[in-house]
């Protein structure tokens, strides 16, 4: 890896990739394997567009426009793929990588609690 580079990048753009292999892998009909696709290439096109070094790669995380634009594809990908327990540690990697950019999770409270 070349130096300055942001090596979350790498995890993220890693992370997709290995979501992508295992979605092709995985035969069996998905009723959202189509959503789970566009959210995937939606999620590789943000991260090509994020500037990969110095301060160019600061102040995006500082601003993080597109932070909210991966967790939102990152929900996409769990409700089309969630209850598919072969694809798991590829969505648990998934998961992992888009919260390395510090995009925090919207929190709902459960019924009855505050």
């Amino acid at each position: 890896m070349a130096a300055g580079i942001d090596p979350r990048l790498d995890e993220l753009r890693g992370a997709v990739i290995r979501t992508r292999i295992a979605l092709e892998a995985y035969r069996s009909p998905l009723t959202d394997r189509a959503v789970a696709e566009r959210e995937l290439a939606v999620m590789e096109s943000l991260t090509d567009g994020m500037p990969r070094t110095g301060a160019a790669a600061r102040a995006a995380q500082a601003a993080d426009p597109e932070g909210a634009a991966l967790r939102h594809s990152l929900l996409m990908i769990f409700g089309a793929l969630g209850s598919v327990s072969a694809l798991t540690p590829e969505l648990g990697e998934l998961r992992r990588a888009v919260d390395r950019f510090g995009v925090p999770a919207q929190r709902v409270p459960a019924a009855g609690r505050s």
